[in-house]
């Protein structure tokens, strides 16, 4: 058996935090099951970005740095180790084929392909009708009507293949938890009926809205298993997954003309950004009483981005909800890209849960209308998952610290032309954002 080079990274993290060799044992087999499960990619829907063990030890590792940078997030053995078996398994529908036939059930997105297709046969058949008259046969116009035909077929294929793309997409949290479940009498057997409802829980929750999560009345630090920290980690960690090494570039090149609009617009987002790091401040206020937060918590997100668009975009809605974008000079002691010392350009973004529009000076107001940055445009519409999750957990880490701390988090997105950036990959980017 050849050695496995990828889970070397996750093995030491599983000595130090799991530490039972019966447990680390138990998660190696669920990294070989996962591996083997992905070998060759999603057999059908191919255009998603990795979700394989290598997504799986991202996790993990970004499950670490959360927990070293946010002290209150802190979780005991056994929580480390049904939260990494959920790092492995939270994705898992995605890698098997959906049942064809389900798209003859009663489903309204079907039901409406169904009926565009019939009413395009209605037609067909008048055209045939009229083309096959004994006494008019033109083979131009037979052969106009069997392009017309090989058209209408295509387009009923892609139209099906995004269909089930859409599917399993839209519900591979709840699938993927019901995987975990049937699976435990059979693959994942190494796993007691508890522990796989437990990982199920906490895989599903990756996809639920966040007042579902945060809203949980728990006592994490005194209940034998930590659930509702779990989902807070296994939340993060799975957005904070957004570099570049989840697609690949010369892939994207050769195949993007059959992606869905959707799927380039994920793959895109990815290759522009070369990863995040997190950044912990904490700075005394003088003459404030200890019991009025004497200690600000400032917690960092910077996201390094490898490209600089800030050409302004016509924007025609109201301004975003519960965010503030600011442009300026920042210096980040974690920017892998920059001495530390030296600024970069950023734009930052305040978060917010009340409701409020942004009024960031980046708006522009002029005779054609409003108008904000394209690149600003971008990062809220890739993000707003993102930034929704940490307002949450700004405001519930300032409803649960001490007195002494008051925690705010901002989100810094660095950006350089570091790469080349295509000119039909703006395209895709700007269709996108206009439709959305």
């Amino acid at each position: 058996m050849e050695i496995d080079l990828g889970i070397l990274e996750a093995l030491t993290i599983f000595r130090q935090r799991v530490q039972d060799p019966m447990k680390i044992d138990r998660l190696i087999q669920t990294h070989r099951l996962v591996k083997s499960l992905w070998h060759n990619g999603s057999k059908f829907l191919n255009a998603y970005t990795l979700h394989n063990h290598e997504h799986a030890i991202n996790l993990i590792k970004n499950v670490v740095r959360m927990v070293n940078n946010i002290d209150f997030l802190n979780i005991k053995s056994t929580d480390y180790f049904l939260l990494f078996q959920a790092c492995y398994l939270h994705d898992i529908s995605m890698v098997i084929h959906p049942n064809i036939a389900s798209f003859n059930e009663s489903n309204p997105d079907s039901e409406v392909l169904i009926s565009q297709w019939m009413d395009e046969m209605l037609k067909i058949e008048n055209d045939v009708t009229r083309t096959f008259k004994e006494d008019h046969f033109s083979l131009t116009e037979i052969l106009q009507l069997r392009k017309k035909i090989g058209r209408l077929q295509v387009e009923a294929f892609q139209k099906v293949f995004n269909f089930f793309e859409n599917k399993v997409r839209n519900a591979h949290q709840q699938d993927s938890a019901k995987y975990i479940r049937s699976w435990q009498k059979g693959i994942l057997s190494h796993l007691s009926e508890v522990e796989a409802d437990m990982i199920a829980k906490v895989s599903e929750s990756h996809g639920w809205d966040s007042i579902h999560v945060y809203s949980l009345k728990s006592e994490a630090k005194e209940e034998l298993v930590s659930i509702k920290y779990m989902m807070i980690l296994i939340r993060m960690a799975d957005l904070l997954d957004l570099a570049n090494d989840r697609i690949d570039y010369y892939l994207l090149k050769q195949n993007r003309s059959q992606m869905s609009l959707l799927s380039r617009f994920h793959w895109i987002s990815h290759l522009i950004s070369d990863g995040y790091k997190l950044d912990v401040e904490f700075n005394p206020i003088k003459g404030v009483p200890l019991d009025e937060h004497p200690i600000e918590e400032n917690i960092y997100v910077d996201i390094f981005l490898n490209t600089e668009i800030m050409a302004a975009m016509p924007v025609n809605k109201e301004p975003c909800l519960n965010i503030r974008a600011t442009k300026g000079l920042c210096n980040s002691s974690s920017n892998p890209l920059k001495k530390e010392g030296t600024q970069q350009e950023c734009i930052q973004y305040e978060l917010f849960k009340d409701n409020r529009r942004c009024n960031s000076d980046l708006v522009r107001i002029d005779g054609t209308g409003k108008k904000c940055p394209f690149l600003c445009i971008w990062i809220q519409k890739k993000h707003e998952w993102l930034f929704a999750e940490l307002a949450e957990l700004k405001y519930y880490l300032n409803s649960v610290n001490s007195n002494l701390i008051k925690s705010d988090i901002k989100v810094r997105f660095f950006y350089s032309n570091l790469q080349p950036f295509d000119s039909e990959f703006y395209d895709d980017i700007r269709s996108y954002l206009q439709k959305s």
